[in-house]
């Protein structure tokens, strides 16, 4: 029943945490809701299960539910607190990420871990109170299960304890011992540290980036055919480039037009355009055969009679070649007037005296920002159109001034501009999410050398999954970036817990390892299962991006931070690990006089015993 209602109050936190974040104004998308809950509950239950196994292990007849309650607290709460702490810090750093997906996700994760941090501390615990009361009172649970210390009374009071489960009684007398050895810690050293090397080349070297559209489209949909076309058939894509003037130097300046046809002609250069279709052949302002200077050159309609009310005096035809700012104001108007129509959904006009937003077939209409479009082609691959991209802009770039800004867009802008930065916002992730750990560790534990081995390791387990991204067919893009910083906080769970076990117990460093593992290897193989049934269930899903990259991604995710919180973490504590803590030397202490306080009891109760009643006495001293 206590598992029942702890599985409970870890779903409705991942609600309430869903809810205060929109609350806070995060903003929520496909993503982040599909998410964000089952991490959530994956690392919720954990420390769930953290809590309930160092009370059951630790649990003593003898003393109250109080008692036991804060026994198994001291022992737990502040390990479920660290790593709470730690993967909230840790995902609240990400938000640095210029990847809007990747920063609502991580505040996301970030506000709903800490609400189950909350929940577990404020619902979660009365209720192992209430179950360590019906323990005390020996009522049977409500599904019968048996717990140590508290089922029959005969074992009580014949000082009978329970036998610990197979499995740790098999960490115990087998798994613990063998990592003990000599030999098979330099296997695991050696094995761990050559995958962790060739994962990581394997991840800078050969993952590929990207993202098709079609890996996101419903299966047996009109859109996923339609994707698959676009992808694999169509290698023609349209960029639009949008140009904005500034205020001090305005379209009307015969410098700003000359940069502006200038730059048409650089981007014409460019072997991507499409034969036949400049950018100039789609522009509002040149080359088109009604464009505003192709007009103004040859002396278009209206201009006659324009010119001969003696509003401006313009050049006449033959010397046209650029307008002059007063010219070019004039002439506008008569050219939208008479042209302006078939452009009209490409300039954008304010009112030439303010700056309100007016059509451009208004009087005193002046543009402020229009667009042009151009034609690239051979778009057949990744590559290709990171290429494009990088010479658009690089044809661009340098006629952008503080007179004049460039904004090519498009449809290869919108989803392959990210893969520019991709790399560097990795690099953020897991760097910040590292140092975030690090911080919030040793604040717990002031301990820097034992938060330098967490880290080490959370590192290595991101890497050894960023490494896995080509094996399992998954390209390098937002969503895995994402993936890779929900990772850190897995990585979080599965080493803070056995790290800070290790540092409270006691005896040689194979002891204490030794006793860590029996401590916390059950609870962290039942938060490793609990995670894995939470994201399988993804399997069935009709999107092949979320089998790829929330099921498959986040199964292995799992299986690597478990096994190297496992097998590798031990291994490292057993031969580098830190040494025991200061508050030990005092529980030793404490203990040590807790017991001669004990025997003293013992030894006065047996006297008391043996040493006959007053009476007695007075009887022996009268008789004759």
């Amino acid at each position: 029943l206590l598992g029942f209602f702890g599985v409970l109050i870890v779903g409705v936190s991942s609600l309430a945490g869903i809810g205060f974040a929109s609350f806070c104004g995060v903003v929520l998308n496909a993503v982040s809701l599909n998410l964000a809950p089952f991490v959530a509950l994956g690392l919720g239950i954990d420390d769930m299960f953290v809590l309930v196994h160092t009370m059951s292990i630790h649990y003593d007849a003898s003393k109250t539910p109080a008692a036991n309650l804060a026994s198994s607290l001291k022992l737990s709460g502040p390990s479920v607190l660290l790593t709470s702490v730690a993967n909230s810090i840790a995902f609240f750093l990400v938000v640095i990420v210029p990847i809007a997906g990747v920063r609502q996700l991580a505040l996301l994760l970030a506000i709903n871990i800490f609400m189950n941090l909350v929940f577990l501390f404020l619902l979660f615990v009365p209720c192992m109170y209430l179950d360590l009361q019906r323990m005390a009172a020996r009522r049977a649970d409500v599904f019968l299960v048996r717990v140590r210390g508290a089922v029959q009374k005969e074992d009580v009071d014949s000082g009978q304890k329970e036998d610990t489960s197979i499995l740790s009684r098999f960490v115990t007398n087998y798994y613990a011992p063998a990592l003990c050895n000599n030999i098979v810690k330099g296997v695991v050293i050696v094995i761990f540290l050559t995958a962790f090397a060739v994962l990581f080349w394997s991840g800078t070297a050969n993952t590929e980036q990207g993202l098709r559209t079609s890996d996101i489209a419903l299966k047996d949909t009109y859109q996923k055919e339609v994707a698959e076309i676009v992808e694999n058939d169509i290698t023609v894509q349209s960029v639009i480039l949008m140009t904005v003037p500034s205020k001090q130097r305005r379209i009307s300046n015969q410098t700003t037009q000359r940069r502006l046809l200038d730059s048409y002609e650089e981007i014409n250069k460019s072997p991507f355009i499409l034969p036949g279709s400049p950018i100039t052949a789609f522009s509002w302002f040149s080359s088109g055969s009604l464009s505003l200077s192709t007009q103004y050159t040859a002396g278009g309609p209206n201009t006659l009679s324009f010119l001969s009310a003696g509003a401006v005096k313009c050049p006449s035809a033959v010397n046209r070649t650029i307008p002059s700012e007063p010219c070019f104001s004039a002439y506008f108007s008569v050219w939208e007037t008479n042209f302006g129509t078939a452009y009209y959904p490409f300039v954008i006009c304010n009112n030439g005296t303010s700056d309100q937003r007016i059509p451009c077939t208004s009087s005193n209409a002046f543009p402020v920002a229009f667009r042009s479009s151009v034609l690239l082609r051979n778009l057949t691959s990744h590559n290709q159109i990171k290429a494009a991209i990088q010479d658009t802009r690089d044809r661009i770039d340098p006629y952008d001034d503080k007179n004049m800004q460039h904004f090519p867009t498009g449809y290869i802008f919108y989803f392959w501009d990210q893969y520019f930065q991709i790399h560097s916002v990795l690099t953020k992730v897991i760097g910040f999410g590292v140092l975030g750990v690090f911080a919030v560790t040793f604040l717990f534990q002031l301990n820097p050398w034992l938060s330098l081995i967490i880290c080490t390791v959370v590192f290595m387990i991101d890497m050894h999954l960023y490494g896995m991204l080509r094996p399992l067919g998954i390209n390098l893009n937002g969503a895995s970036v994402a993936n890779l910083c929900v990772a850190l906080g897995l990585a979080v769970e599965f080493t803070a817990h056995l790290s800070r076990s290790f540092l409270l117990a006691r005896g040689t460093r194979n002891e204490r390892m030794t006793t860590a593992l029996s401590e916390m290897l059950v609870p962290m193989l039942n938060g490793a299962m609990s995670t894995i049934l939470a994201v399988v269930v993804l399997v069935g899903a009709k999107f092949p991006f979320f089998r790829t990259y929330y099921s498959l991604m986040f199964v292995v995710m799992v299986i690597i931070a478990c096994l190297n919180g496992l097998i590798f973490l031990p291994v490292l504590l057993s031969l580098i690990g830190p040494p025991e803590v200061g508050g030990n030397r005092y529980l030793q202490r404490k203990e040590q006089v807790d017991s001669n306080t004990m025997e003293d009891k013992e030894s006065s109760q047996v006297e008391s015993t043996l040493m006959p009643a007053e009476g007695d006495i007075e009887l022996k001293e009268t008789s004759p």
